[in-house]
């Protein structure tokens, strides 16, 4: 499903484990106009689904750090795609206990 005028998307998940992905759709922009998106708990995702075909109207970004402990935004560029100069607000939520326990894990 494509939502072509969508603007703002707020997800709000809770605590979702690390290991726990949410499935979705490849080969889709389901997101093309968004502006703002505030994800807010854990971040389900593995992938850029968020971002695809957005790079040119997204300018607020809020994510739990949990996103930059998978590397999703690294992995597939997402950050060199939407253009962080044309960005008016980014912010990265707090480190979680879950974070380091996942980070601490990798390390071993």
């Amino acid at each position: 499903m494509i939502y072509s005028n969508l603007s703002s998307l707020t997800l709000e998940t809770g605590v979702i484990p690390y290991e726990e992905i949410w499935t979705v759709f490849e080969d889709v922009e389901p997101f093309p106009a968004l502006v703002a998106l505030t994800v807010s708990g854990g971040y389900p995702f593995d992938d850029d689904m968020l971002y695809r075909g957005n790079g040119r109207t997204m300018k607020s970004l809020c994510l739990p750090y949990s996103a930059l402990v998978k590397s999703a935004l690294g992995r597939f560029g997402v950050l060199k795609g939407i253009g962080t100069t044309q960005m008016d607000w980014i912010f990265m939520g707090s480190v979680t206990d879950a974070d380091l326990q996942y980070l601490a894990a990798k390390a071993e």
